[in-house]
């Protein structure tokens, strides 16, 4: 099975492009948490929620570093801001928050 194109650093497959439920083992399901509602009508992240599937994606190359953790926000394609527990996000997805936690 073929899981990289080294002379390119990419994968074989344009895991960026497929749904989470095509998402094949060769490429990475980037997990986090989306913004939410609070009663009020805030938008706001709840820490206590499991992590969710957001992307079918491929992680950064090894040129790239290692991730660095914390929490890091970024906007998927709907505008929904997630956050993650590390600098790995989902390719092509842009910079948001930060975002309060839920109270």
């Amino acid at each position: 099975m073929l899981f990289g194109d080294t002379e390119r650093g990419r994968y074989a497959v344009d895991c960026v492009q497929l749904s989470i439920e095509e998402c094949p083992e060769e490429c990475n399901i980037f997990t986090g948490i989306p913004e939410v509602e609070d009663s009020e009508g805030n938008t706001c992240i709840d820490l206590e929620m499991d992590a969710q599937p957001a992307s079918c994606g491929e992680y950064a190359s090894p040129d790239g570093g290692s991730p660095v953790n914390g929490n890091f926000f970024a906007k998927d394609e709907d505008g929904i801001c997630w956050v993650f527990s590390s600098s790995f996000v989902p390719t092509g997805w842009t910079e948001c928050g930060p975002i309060d936690e839920c109270r």
